[in-house]
């Protein structure tokens, strides 16, 4: 059973984690330029390029994340497949993404700048695979809430970056 401490951390977790993700996506965009440590991540950029304000677009992944995790307000210990689905899905576009504007990305910012990222989906990826095994093998709220922050964090950080002309 859960105590009502234990769901009053959480929560306080919770909403420091989105404080984080405020923090990571501000970062994606705090260049002036696309770079490989502020990458423009699509999930911020874009919505700046229709208007929105600043503060808007670095909302919008701490929103999903809370909403998302609604039952990690609970301490919900194991990873439901939901979020197994869209970890999967982000990462394959995200590779797709990369894979399909490497050309330009590598005329606009070189083969180290793409190289980085690649190699950087590619880590984000293996570490989601690996708190999903520690998981199913123990689940447990710690682990879970760790999987759905660095999930909502690369997507709002660089799962997607920008690689087209500049901004």
């Amino acid at each position: 059973m859960v105590t009502e401490r234990e769901v009053q951390t959480a929560v306080l977790m919770m909403f420091l984690g989105a404080a984080g993700l405020a923090a990571v996506s501000y970062a994606t965009v705090a260049a002036d330029v696309p770079t490989f440590a502020s990458p423009y991540s699509m999930t911020v950029a874009a919505p700046l390029t229709d208007n929105f304000s600043i503060s808007t677009a670095i909302a919008i992944c701490p929103v999903l994340f809370l909403l998302w995790s609604i039952p990690l307000f609970a301490r919900a210990p194991a990873i439901p497949i939901r979020s197994l689905v869209l970890a999967a899905v982000v990462w394959g576009c995200g590779l797709a993404w990369l894979g399909t504007w490497w050309r330009e990305g590598v005329q606009r910012y070189g083969v180290v700048h793409l190289g980085a990222l690649l190699a950087l989906n590619l880590a984000v990826g293996g570490v989601l695979f690996w708190f999903v095994r520690r998981g199913r093998r123990a689940p447990a709220f710690a682990n879970s809430y760790a999987f759905h922050w660095l999930l909502f964090a690369w997507l709002a950080w660089g799962a997607f970056p920008w690689l087209g002309e500049g901004i």
